[in-house]
């Protein structure tokens, strides 16, 4: 004989079912209807539960025309009445109808309006409803991103915002036309953040394929560096805070050499930021002497990986002399650092063991697969030529590969050691290499904006739109990215995908009344990591039902 009934774990109300499993009795989970936080809620939650047992008995065992269902089906409890709950709605004639999410658009709506961006686009009439709709769509971007056709069918059906299909494409032609006054709102609530001390700016550059091989201004062949060289790309230039903050970014041809983005790129955030005060931070591939010079002429100090390898042999020599060097205080790890002069520069290396045991390990790795290949002290040259790790390491005589012994202990005498180059005089050694060291954040904005907001592939074809999707994306980067330093700040460190999974189930069930017609929303109970989240960015979520 089966049975269903509804049940208390701690504030956690579930609907199980009792059935016979041989000679046992065990119990399966067939609903969870939610978690109570307060003894009001769980009588509410306890009713939901018991008209839903009502409906599952009514469809194995339906009663006859005159009878009421719920006389028939109601479980009983000790000491309680179906009458029990304090609402005036009679539990049997309770309907779920939906749950709504609704987690995502309170909490990152709030960082929203913090950061200005409610009224971000300029509109002829306060009707118009292009800034809510970019709300929307950047916000759905961070909880469930796709493309722009299946996030316009979510909003509409799962959290019953309605906008028209040709509403959101209009809307990415309108917002193109804001994108200076959005890039500055964002620049703006980012540096609000720090009082306005930003001091040293990360910036790296990205490529985003498009599934289309059609050229044009803007999508073109080019390095890829998601290894997508059969499609297009555009070049995405990023600049950021040492947390990863984005402060602004510029969009470059697919075929742009990614060392030809650094200069235009500082030119137009001068007119956001007074570059004579900040120190910009770049990868290796910023490093041409144009560059450099530019940025000498434009008074705009920077710190840039050094190839050390390329040097002249003379410098080589003294960067390589262990005399030149002294060891780095106030470190955990033991870093022995020279400084030196490079073309009127500061040239400053850096010497760390433990990454020289790891670049050690590495290499030996590289070398016993060579061996493993080799035969009388020859190695066939169709056995190294799909693997381009070990060829740096094998030499070719008459035609026959052989292990490069000379290669290999030229390159062991630059095991663990890296440069940066400066014009910065003024700043200590350890400043300037901590801040190169920071790099990383950038590399992460990247990962976020290309997996977790799904930046790529991009499938717009007029540039246009194709500026409209990199835009709402970087939005989205920079809510979620301020929300995370927000919590951060209060001492929760949360990554963005934990964040976005614990906001998915913070949720509003509206239920029917089927007597009066009238509609309720009872809120989801937030578990405890759920309330620390909302308490700490001071979001007051209400937990009584409510009509709607």
């Amino acid at each position: 004989m089966h049975s269903q009934f509804a049940k208390t774990l701690l504030s956690l109300v579930q609907i199980v079912e009792n059935y016979r499993q041989g000679a046992k009795v065990v119990q399966r989970l067939v609903r969870s209807v939610g978690h109570a936080a307060s003894e009001r809620e769980l009588a509410q939650f306890m009713a939901i539960a018991e008209a839903a047992i009502v409906e599952l008995k009514n469809q194995k065992a339906p009663v006859l025309s005159f009878q009421d269902p719920y006389e028939v089906h109601a479980p009983k409890r000790k000491g309680a009445s179906k009458e029990s709950c304090e609402d005036e709605v009679k539990v049997k004639n309770i309907r779920h109808e939906k749950s709504i999410n609704d987690g995502y658009r309170e909490l990152f709506g709030e960082v929203y309006s913090a950061m200005g961006l409610d009224e971000v686009l300029e509109t002829e009439r306060k009707t118009d409803h292009w800034n809510s709709l970019l709300r929307d769509l950047s916000i759905a971007r961070i909880a469930e991103p796709d493309s722009k056709l299946q996030t316009h069918r979510k909003l509409r059906d799962e959290q019953e915002i309605s906008y028209g299909l040709d509403s959101v494409y209009d809307l990415m032609d309108h917002v193109v036309e804001n994108s200076d006054r959005i890039k500055a709102k964002v620049c703006q609530s980012t540096t609000e953040l720090f009082e306005n001390k930003v001091d040293v700016l990360f910036y790296d550059v990205t490529t985003l394929y498009f599934e289309s091989t059609e050229r044009d201004d803007l999508r073109n062949f080019g390095f890829s560096k998601d290894c997508k060289f059969k499609e297009v790309q555009v070049v995405l230039a990023l600049i950021t805070t040492t947390d990863g903050l984005p402060l602004s970014y510029k969009l470059f041809p697919g075929n742009t050499n990614e060392g030809k983005t650094l200069i235009p790129t500082i030119i137009e955030m001068k007119k956001e930021f007074d570059l004579n005060r900040v120190v910009m931070a770049a990868d290796r591939a910023m490093f041409t002497e144009e560059n450099l010079a530019e940025l000498d002429k434009n008074n705009v100090r920077y710190v840039v990986a050094a190839k050390l390898k390329g040097m002249s042999k003379k410098q080589q020599k003294e960067i390589l002399n262990a005399a030149n060097y002294a060891l780095l205080k106030n470190r955990n790890e033991q870093i022995w650092v020279g400084e030196f002069e490079h073309k009127g520069r500061r040239l400053i290396s850096a010497l760390s063991y433990k990454r020289a045991e790891k670049d050690a390990n590495d290499r030996q790795r590289l070398i016993d697969r060579l061996q493993k290949k080799t035969k009388d002290g020859q190695v066939k040259i169709n056995d190294i030529i799909p693997n381009h790790g070990t060829k740096r390491y094998l030499k070719i005589i008459d035609g026959k590969a052989e292990v490069n012994q000379e290669k290999i202990e030229q390159d062991a005498l630059w095991d663990g050691m890296h440069g940066v180059i400066t014009n910065d005089r003024d700043s200590s050694a350890a400043e300037i290499l901590s801040w190169y060291h920071g790099l990383w954040q950038i590399e992460e904005a990247f990962r976020v904006n290309k997996h977790t907001l799904e930046m790529r592939p991009i499938y717009h074809w007029t540039k246009e739109r194709i500026e409209a999707h990199i835009l709402i994306c970087f939005i989205a980067f920079a809510v979620l990215k301020q929300t995370l330093v927000r919590l951060k700040r209060k001492n929760l460190d949360i990554s963005g995908k934990e964040l976005i999974y614990q906001l998915k189930t913070v949720q509003l069930h509206r239920i029917l009344d089927i007597a009066t017609g009238k509609r309720y929303l009872v809120p989801s109970t937030l578990n405890n990591h759920q309330k620390k989240i909302f308490t700490l960015l001071g979001i007051k979520r209400s937990t009584e039902p409510r009509p709607c």
